[in-house]
């Protein structure tokens, strides 16, 4: 049995930054749709005065990554996307905030350092598979508390046209 598909080609591109710059995520439940437009994400639909949440990191500290996995034997493939953020300082609040990630199921929006926005979950969602914190050993050592949110999709993350992320984000 033949698996076919149609092949176009990557071409060179020669601006590119690695990086994360900026994190968004809402419930799922504060999510109502998502418009899937030419292989982009087009719009997306809140709840009543629900919106995006930003959550801020240090430069340099968080990152996105996102892998494919194929197993012949079985038929199945699928993608795990992950976002990985520090946040600076350990404090009640940022520990609260921590228990509600580790405890729900969320979308993920992610722009990266190249000015494109990723939506993770999308035919799923977005749930903590590493959390933790620590105080560091010298006064130099960074405090601090670090969370993995990982979802397992269909495809790679699709973009966000920036159109659709003005008026969902706080």
């Amino acid at each position: 049995m033949s698996c076919s598909t149609t092949l176009l080609g990557i071409a060179l591109d020669c601006n590119n930054t690695g990086g994360i710059r900026e994190v968004y995520i809402s419930p799922c439940d504060d999510v109502t749709s998502v418009t899937l437009t030419a292989d982009k994400i087009s719009a997306i639909a809140m709840a009543d005065a629900k919106k995006f949440h930003k959550y801020s990191f240090r430069r340099g500290t968080s990152a996105m990554t996102k892998t494919a996995t194929r197993d012949d034997a079985a038929g199945t493939s699928f993608v795990t996307s992950e976002v990985s953020m520090k946040f600076a300082r350990m404090d009640s609040a940022k520990r609260v905030e921590m228990q509600n990630l580790l405890d729900g199921n969320t979308y993920v929006i992610v722009l990266d350092n190249n000015g494109e926005y990723w939506f993770l979950g999308y035919n799923s969602y977005c749930g903590a598979t590493a959390a933790g914190g620590e105080s560091g050993t010298a006064m130099g050592d960074a405090n601090q508390y670090t969370i993995t949110l990982t979802a397992e999709t269909n495809e790679f993350p699709y973009i966000v046209d920036e159109t659709a992320i003005t008026t969902i984000i706080a």
